[in-house]
Order: structure tokens, then C-alpha cells, then sequence
């Protein structure tokens, strides 16, 4: 009785050892075909995926370029910013956060922004480095195209 006890607990583990495997690349099959690329990869579409740390630290090396950008979501009068947690907003961080420019051909953007406000975002636009209005916060995203919600 042992040894058919054995014999079925090696069969089910034999079975799991191929199952696994073929489970997981078969789940990878399914997932959608659009890959999200890693931060600071490059990627062919001109557009650089990169972090809000990465715009403070060295703001002249992707002045003037696409960017994708993860942050805290912010709008108000005068003030629309992304930041690097929400917690710089929270204590009046403005240095490390990127302000947020529109202009007035995109103020219907600025509603789909206000109901994201106080929210962890994806945002892609256009940065533009050094220090931004009133010299506030280190840089500026203009030229919004995208905003989508994180967390």
C-alpha cells in the first residue's frame, strides 16, 4: 500500500513539474501584445519611459523629448503639478514635483485631469527642464497626450 502511495505521489508530481511550466508560458501567450516597455528603455517611437527622479537629477538630458512619467497627480488654480509622492505635495515639495502646463487650445484635457487629481497617474507629454513658474518646480511637462490612471 506504501509503495502505491509513492508511485501516485511521484505520477502527481512528475504532472505538476510539466503543468507549471506549461501554464505559466501558455498564460504569457494570452497576455495583450502591447508590452509596457521598462523604465529607461528606449523605444522606437521617440517616446523615453523614464522616472520622475531621473527628470530632477539630470533635467538637460531629456529637455525637449517625450516622456512617460509615473507620479501624484495634482490640480489646481496656478498649481497643476505631477510629483514624485504624494507626500511632496502633502508638505509643499515643489522641487520635486514637474509642473504642468496648458495651454488655452487644451483646457478640455484640464477636466479629464481634475477627476484624476489626488490620484497616482501615467503621463506622457513633452518636458521642457530647469526650473518652471515663479521657479517653483524643477521643470515643466507641456504638450500632454496621454494621462491614465495607476493605482
Amino acid at each position: 500500500m506504501k509503495h502505491k502511495r509513492l508511485g501516485i505521489s511521484l505520477v502527481c508530481v512528475a504532472a505538476l513539474a510539466v503543468a507549471i511550466p506549461w501554464g505559466v508560458s501558455t498564460y504569457r501567450f494570452w497576455l495583450p501584445r502591447f508590452q509596457e516597455p521598462k523604465f529607461d528603455e528606449p523605444r522606437g517611437d521617440g517616446l523615453e519611459c523614464v522616472s520622475i527622479v531621473r527628470l530632477l537629477a539630470a533635467p538637460n538630458e531629456l529637455a525637449g523629448r517625450r516622456v512617460r512619467i509615473e507620479g501624484f497627480l495634482w490640480i489646481e488654480y496656478e498649481g497643476n503639478a505631477i510629483y514624485l509622492h504624494e507626500e511632496d505635495y502633502r508638505r509643499g515639495l515643489y522641487r520635486n514635483g514637474l509642473r504642468l502646463e496648458l495651454t488655452q487650445d487644451e483646457k478640455a484635457k484640464e477636466d479629464i485631469l481634475r477627476k484624476l487629481s489626488g490620484h497616482y497617474v501615467m503621463l506622457e507629454g513633452v518636458f521642457v527642464g530647469g526650473r518652471s513658474q515663479m521657479q517653483l518646480w524643477s521643470g515643466t511637462i507641456r504638450d500632454i497626450s496621454r494621462v491614465q490612471l495607476e493605482w
